[in-house]
């Protein structure tokens, strides 16, 4: 199998090129940014308030100890990772390249070099410990490929700050085995070495760093070797691959590689073929002929970590749309006694029927996309396509294009043919926006002119569009107060509010006690085991408990405590996780609640948020609001 630079170098490379003075200067005094290229101009506004472009003379460095707990942090892959980049270090310096890698926050946990660019490096302060996110130094290889997530070249004046001109750099983020992201890999060398070793050594020592992840997690997953896999990929007769959780590409056939429609076509399918794996379809039946036959590897969570795509017959060109074979009552998943979430399906299911903006207001894990799902699954476009889209987990500068689409060569790296955007993908069908409330002020206009017209422009393009879509937004935040305080627009504000419907939070559901058992049969279905039961002490326990992650939580509580189970039979407080001991005092706030559960957590999991996150059943980007939030800060080391 060789490597697959192909695929990932035309639909993801972000490319910064340098501009010449005039420019930036135009720039920096707010008097011009056309003469930049679009991805420039988003990089450099997102730092151009926080960082001095003529300072960055200090570089702020971690103590030891804590280089030493971010290291511990990442177990045993961290451990491997200089043998894995062993081959790659020695040629990167052999040409005069330092090979750095950077964790979530930017902070350097491994850098190898030698000769005089290691001199320069120690003077530029790229260290063990030193910290390189955009905040502190503006638009760099590292900072800026954490923020965008996807393969970065920054050469010579498109870094922001003018003490790093004399660098061109080369990142690509590394992730684990279920997508998060694990941190970034950067090869640097001085602006006039600038040569496509770095950037193709990045990328291959990226896709090794990957599959040493792979093969470090996987255990107990029952995912099979990766040789394993590449030899059964060969056998099939078309084009198959194996796809991570990103749709990257972790395996691929020659025949998918070498075909003029092979590799490139199964991954510009990935959006369906998510669509399909989550409505429990193994096929996929693609426009212009073919089939994609899929088999998806979970883990014990039921969350996506690999599929298997198997290509049988012509080219695909679109998929066809797919949905969710759902059950007679599509409202069926939100079994329930409560009187409140009982008069609130009912209210949804009299909507569904409507073409009104729908706006789901609730806390996070409350359910907002089962209930969005369960509105397209009963409304007259039920077979066409539901399309879900975050929008506080994609960039800024990139929401626009992922949800409008662009046009061929509408910015450096971007796919040779264009692309078609979430919007296009959701015509006919329904397009759940979640976390609306994070949508910059520009896309908010956007937006708005869509819901009024029906029409839109790809980026980078003048012709205009038209799609059939209903939109149904999502928030956890308070909407009305970000329109009084001017931080969301108010016509778009009482465009998607049509009709609101309000989840309740799990402590306030009346059948609480009742739902957490009909949800422990699920998890133990799930896992394969006996059934058991709730304790007194420990049903006791799970009512007094506030839940601040509400369902999505208390899933992985009831996850935990079968795992402690074991055998035993019956689920003591001693098996629940350990934050569940903290009940709420009378008379406590709710903030006081979600602060005392948001301590524990962090301090149980070492100020590790993306373990933090998980504990608490919510999404990281939720839990560094609920730190900005109640003022919650890591303590300073020693």
């Amino acid at each position: 199998m060789r490597a697959l630079y192909d695929g990932i170098v035309a639909t993801r490379l972000l490319d910064l090129q340098p501009v010449s003075p005039s420019a930036k200067q135009a720039f920096l005094d707010g008097r011009s940014a056309d003469h930049l290229p679009k991805a420039l101009r988003a990089c450099w506004e997102r730092v151009v308030h926080r960082v001095d472009p003529h300072g960055c003379e200090h570089t702020d460095v971690v103590v030891h100890a804590d280089v030493r707990r971010r290291r511990e942090t990442l177990g045993r892959w961290m451990q491997q990772l200089p043998h894995a980049l062993a081959t790659v270090d020695h040629e990167l310096a052999r040409r005069h390249h330092l090979l750095v890698f950077a964790d979530v926050d930017g902070v350097v946990l491994h850098r190898r070099c030698r000769g005089w660019i290691a001199e320069l490096a120690d003077t530029t302060q790229i260290i063990d410990g030193s910290i390189w996110d955009e905040g502190r130094k503006g638009t760099n290889a590292i900072g800026t490929g954490l923020v965008e997530q996807r393969p970065i070249a920054v050469h010579g004046e498109a870094h922001y700050a003018s003490r790093y001109h004399a660098f061109t750099c080369y990142a690509a983020p590394v992730f684990d085995l279920r997508g998060e992201l694990l941190g970034v890999l950067d090869a640097t060398s001085v602006a006039d070495r600038r040569e496509s070793l770095g950037w193709l050594a990045v990328l291959a020592a990226t896709q090794e760093l990957e599959r040493l992840v792979r093969s470090t997690m996987s255990a107990g997953t029952g995912l099979l070797p990766l040789p394993a896999v590449e030899r059964l990929l060969a056998r099939f007769p078309g084009p198959a691959a194996l796809l991570g959780p990103r749709g990257n590409v972790r395996a691929a056939s020659e025949q998918a590689q070498s075909t003029q429609h092979g590799l490139r076509d199964i991954r510009s399918c990935w959006r369906q073929i998510r669509q399909a794996v989550s409505a429990g379809s193994s096929e996929l039946s693609l426009e212009g002929g073919g089939t994609l036959h899929l088999e998806p590897f979970t883990d014990a969570d039921g969350q996506l970590l690999e599929v298997a795509v198997f290509w049988d017959g012509s080219a695909p060109r679109r998929s066809v749309a797919v949905t969710r074979p759902g059950a007679t009552d599509s409202f069926a998943p939100f079994f329930s006694s409560d009187p409140t979430l009982v008069d609130l399906c009912a209210r949804a299911r009299s909507l569904a029927a409507t073409e009104l903006p729908l706006t789901l207001l609730s806390e996070t894990g409350t359910g907002k996309e089962l209930l969005a799902q369960a509105i397209h699954d009963a409304s007259d476009r039920a077979s066409g396509p539901f399309v879900p889209l975050n929008c506080g987990a994609i960039a800024p500068g990139l929401l626009e294009s992922e949800l409008f689409g662009y046009a061929p060569g509408a910015f450096t790296g971007a796919a040779p043919g264009g692309r078609a955007g979430w919007l296009a993908e959701a015509d006919g069908g329904t397009l759940f926006l979640d976390e609306v409330a994070d949508m910059p002020p520009r896309l908010q206009v956007a937006l708005l002119r869509f819901l009024d017209s029906g029409t839109y422009h790809r980026v980078g393009e003048q012709r205009l569009r038209r799609a059939d879509v209903r939109v149904v937004a999502a928030t956890s935040r308070d909407l009305s107060s970000m329109v009084a305080a001017g931080e969301f627009r108010p016509d778009l504000y009482y465009r998607i509010c049509a009709a609101v419907l309000k989840l309740p939070p799990l402590r306030e559901r009346a059948d609480l006690l009742e739902f957490a058992e009909r949800l422990l049969d699920e998890v133990c279905t799930e896992a394969g085991v006996q059934r058991v039961e709730l304790s007194p002490e420990a049903a006791r326990a799970v009512v007094a408990f506030r839940w601040p992650g509400n369902v999505r939580q208390l899933r992985y509580a009831l996850m935990h405590a079968v795992a402690m189970c074991g055998s035993e039979g019956e689920i003591g407080p001693r098996h629940l996780p350990e934050f569940i001991g903290e009940t709420t005092p009378e008379g406590s706030s709710r903030e006081d609640a979600t602060r005392r559960a948001l301590m524990k957590a962090l301090r149980l999991e070492g100020w590790n948020i993306a373990a933090a996150a998980r504990t608490l059943g919510v999404a990281r980007s939720t839990v560094y609001r609920m730190m900005e939030r109640l003022g919650v800060s890591k303590p300073s080391s020693p």
